[in-house]
């Protein structure tokens, strides 16, 4: 099919979305001017599309720009029917599944109530639907995804609980309709959570997750229709089942696994639920974060979503304005989002506001309001709208697998961190009340509801500083118990260490750093040693890497971890002072840190005229584990000291007012253990 063709086929598509738009508008507004200015409206529309269709570009992929923020005052476009922003969570819509008990996941999808279903007509196979939503054409033309080039011989996993009947067949239906290629032989399998293609589950039945199934896998195939689809079915929805789905997704080779499910808080135990289902190195595991708005701390904030292993997503709005065809997408008011009290923050997060795992990482469309369409005819009568962030989850794995392979050893959750600039922004919404307010609100960079933003294109989720393998020597090996091998990246200067490495042997020389990675002095790094109380790494500046144990060193043969493990690379890293602080005051020099024998040791001096008193961040591997005080000398005051938190927030603080403190603060002397 040529690609003129091919552009003609959305322009109808696009048209015939339209005229369901318009007709709505006509049948539900019957004064005359509504009726001139529909039809006014449908000709300017009728023309936008035939250009776009001659030059061979969709219509909704023009006007990208990197950032999407506030609602225009024009009203706004969805294939359900416009409407305006004050309009918003007008609609209906309810959860399809029920509330989940403790120890139990509910999935995460949201219905409309108010677009009756409908069969695909038997005569029209290949009749894209109109009115039920978001088809393939835009979600790829809003994210700017290469999906028809990319993802070919990649498999997508989905996880859910018990059996869809009629999911080869709806998935089928849904394929056909939109134009997409069909799925022959491998391009859709159905297991059980043992891998297995029989026994099934028992059928869905009145749980509905079919209706969940339908959106995993209709979401895949609109994102990467090249893809191969794994549909695993959990026997219930307790997480010991859904976990054993996940591990069965990657013993099958997928390498994207999305999980569009989750509790309703945390809980105690589920650090081992990480460790048993959710820590997989080298495979993008995506997650619901939640369609319940924001929620600090246990109470709300959703698992495996708040897991550090997995890639976290929240949702979005996603609207054209009908003026100017464009994408606009702000924040969901109901997407879940928060800050974790019982997950460790992974080394690349950097946000000050949480001092433990932030959810999210990123985003895609979850609004029901501006819900995809899906296909479902074992519960439902055809085609519906969907939404929730259900329907984020199958889009970003998705978008991994478009973008290719996970590099080994890594987690893909870090990828979107390192090319923040590849993502859309979204600065605009809220999903609730909170402080600091970015855990809640959007705003330019990173926020909690939307994390770096949506996908632009496919860069954001690829590796860009690649991970440089650790060789273990003295019999010592790597990556035992089905842990990452041992590896080393750097970020902002500083060493990350991954992996894990045992040895049975007595020798503690456990491997040699390559020179790129060996610090200007000797450091000491804590570790993670099984059957010892404490820990850690001797790294020398000749790269010698020497485990060493609070006990005797056999005690820590069996097993030693390396992720969270880092240090500075170089002699001095900068502190950039913010908020108003200048560095090098009257003659000194620049402030900066470095890392001596397992000791921060701070230089140089700071000064404001303003009244705030957060003055630098301390990057990742130089930020101590629990707050510490650190004294200072400061100008005008008796007694001086830095607050420093564990979030890397570093506070000059005075005895008596702060003001008397802005003049001058010396760094020279000042030092913590991390």
């Amino acid at each position: 099919m040529s690609k003129l063709h091919q552009a003609h086929q959305l322009a109808r598509r696009g048209v015939a979305s339209a005229g369901h738009q318009i007709r709505n508008l006509m049948s539900t507004r019957r004064s005359g001017r509504r009726t001139i200015r529909a039809v006014v409206l449908l000709a300017c529309l009728l023309g936008s599309l035939a250009a776009l269709a001659a030059s061979g570009v969709p219509a909704s992929a023009a006007g990208q720009v990197g950032v999407r923020g506030a609602l225009p005052s024009a009203r706004l476009h969805h294939p359900i029917g416009a409407y305006s922003a004050a309009a918003l969570g007008k609609h209906d819509y309810k959860r399809v599944c029920a509330v989940a008990p403790p120890g139990h996941a509910a999935c995460m999808a949201l219905i409309r109530t108010d677009v009756p279903s409908h069969r695909q007509p038997a005569g029209a196979p290949n009749t894209p639907p109109t009115g039920v939503g978001y088809g393939p054409p835009t979600l790829q033309s809003a994210y700017k995804l290469p999906s028809s080039t990319a993802g070919s011989g990649q498999t997508v996993a989905v996880v859910d609980a018990f059996d869809d009947p009629h999911a080869a067949a709806d998935l089928a239906t849904y394929r056909a309709a939109w134009g997409l290629p069909p799925c022959g032989s491998g391009c859709f399998a159905k297991v059980n959570q043992h891998g297995q293609a029989s026994p099934l589950p028992a059928a869905a039945g009145a749980t509905k997750w079919d209706q969940e199934e339908s959106l995993d896998v209709d979401m895949v195939s609109a994102i990467c229709p090249r893809c191969h689809i794994l549909l695993v079915e959990a026997n219930s929805t307790s997480l010991s089942d859904l976990g054993q789905a996940v591990n069965a997704a990657v013993g099958l080779g997928a390498k994207f696994v999305s999980n569009s499910y989750g509790t309703s808080g945390e809980f105690s135990s589920e650090l081992t639920y990480d460790s048993q289902y959710y820590n997989h190195p080298g495979v993008a595991v995506t997650a619901s974060a939640g369609d319940a708005g924001y929620r600090n701390g246990g109470s709300g904030v959703s698992y495996p979503a708040a897991s550090r292993y997995v890639t976290s997503v929240g949702g979005t709005s996603l609207f054209i304005p009908l003026r100017h065809i464009t994408w606009t997408e702000t924040v969901w008011p109901l997407t879940g989002s928060g800050c974790s009290v019982v997950e460790a923050k992974p080394w690349w997060q950097t946000d000050t506001g949480c001092p433990w795992r932030t959810g999210n990482d990123v985003a895609a469309v979850a609004d029901p309001n501006t819900g995809v369409a899906i296909y479902d005819t074992y519960s439902l009568g055809g085609w519906a709208t969907f939404g929730g962030t259900s329907a984020a989850s199958p889009i970003i794995a998705s978008v991994y697998a478009l973008a290719g392979t996970p590099t080994a050893g890594t987690y893909p959750s870090l990828y979107p961190y390192q090319h923040t600039s590849s993502l859309f922004d979204v600065t605009s919404g809220s999903n609730g009340t909170c402080s600091p307010a970015y855990l809640c609100t959007a705003g330019p960079g990173y926020d909690g509801p939307t994390g770096w933003g949506t996908p632009r294109g496919t860069a954001a989720f690829t590796l860009r500083d690649a991970l440089t393998p650790l060789q273990p020597l003295n019999g010592w090996t790597g990556g035992p118990f089905g842990t990452a091998q041992p590896a080393a990246t750097v970020l902002s200067g500083i060493v990350h260490l991954h992996g894990a490495i045992a040895t049975s042997g007595t020798n503690s020389v456990a491997f040699t750093l390559p020179a790129a990675l060996r610090p200007a002095t000797n450091v000491y790094v804590p570790v993670d040693l099984c059957g010892a109380a404490k820990g850690r790494l001797d790294i020398q500046p000749s790269g010698t890497v020497t485990v060493q144990a609070e006990k005797s060193f056999s005690s820590a043969q069996c097993f030693t971890s390396l992720d969270g493990a880092s240090y500075a690379l170089t002699a001095k890293v900068p502190l950039t002072p913010v908020n108003g602080w200048t560095g090098a005051p009257f003659g000194t020099s620049q402030p900066a840190a470095t890392l001596v024998q397992g000791v921060v040791q701070l230089k140089g001096a700071i000064a404001t005229t303003g009244t705030n008193p957060v003055a630098f961040t301390l990057p990742p591997g130089l930020r101590p584990v629990t707050n510490v005080w650190v004294p200072v000398d400061l100008c005008g005051a008796a007694n001086g000291r830095l607050d420093i938190q564990p979030s890397g927030t570093v506070t000059v603080q005075a005895e008596n007012s702060f003001s008397a403190a802005q003049c001058f603060t010396s760094l020279d002397g000042a030092s913590f253990v991390p």
